[in-house]
């Protein structure tokens, strides 16, 4: 039994180590380094993605969110990600294995309407990540407990957030009109039959 036990202290030590993203080194000034987070040895590549990702969330339109996403969940995506990259999440993730289809995939049709091919950052609204594995995270409530995102394969027609075209609202079945010229939109009434 001793065995078993020695195990299990063994695989929670291992659990605690992943649960937190590595803490920034200091420098001689005594702050992070920049204000960015030096990258773990080995993981040049990892920086260099999560510069990139940086950099197509910070491209992102707050007030123009793609089709299908709710303004107040687009701009909670944003933060989100923006979170997740600043926290060194993003780090630890790249070094597991995961990839920008795992973190900020959706479906290139409907990309909210599928909640089953949403990628992790996409399903945080605003709750903080406990834990990650190669395999899954553990995202942390507000009443105390935990869901548990599990990583799966990538799908065919997964695009990245960044990728989707803006929903600019102005656009009636392709075709482009003038918000203020009402004699351009379409009679809704008469498409339904005669209502008078």
């Amino acid at each position: 039994m001793s065995g078993y036990l020695a195990r299990l202290k063994v695989l929670l030590a291992e659990e605690r180590q992943i649960e937190q993203p590595p803490e920034p080194s200091k420098g001689r000034s005594g702050g992070s380094e920049g204000g960015r987070r030096p990258c773990v040895p080995g993981t040049a590549a990892a920086g260099d993605a999560v510069e990139s990702w940086m950099q197509a969330l910070a491209g992102l339109d707050p007030a123009r969110p793609p089709c299908n996403v709710p303004a107040k969940r687009w701009e909670q995506f944003l933060n989100d990600g923006r979170r997740f990259l600043e926290h060194g999440w993003a780090v630890r993730a790249i070094t597991l294995g995961w990839g920008p289809h795992d973190l900020f995939g959706c479906d290139r049709v409907k990309p909210y309407a599928r909640v089953d091919r949403l990628g992790l950052v996409w399903l945080l609204d605003g709750r903080p990540i406990a834990a990650l594995t190669a395999e899954t995270a553990r995202i942390s409530t507000a009443s105390g407990g935990h869901l548990t995102f599990r990583r799966r394969p990538i799908e065919p027609d997964l695009t990245l957030a960044w990728t989707l075209p803006a929903n600019d609202n102005r656009s009636v079945i392709g075709k482009k009109i003038d918000p203020g010229n009402l004699a351009a939109w379409p009679d809704i009434g008469s498409t339904r039959g005669n209502n008078q």
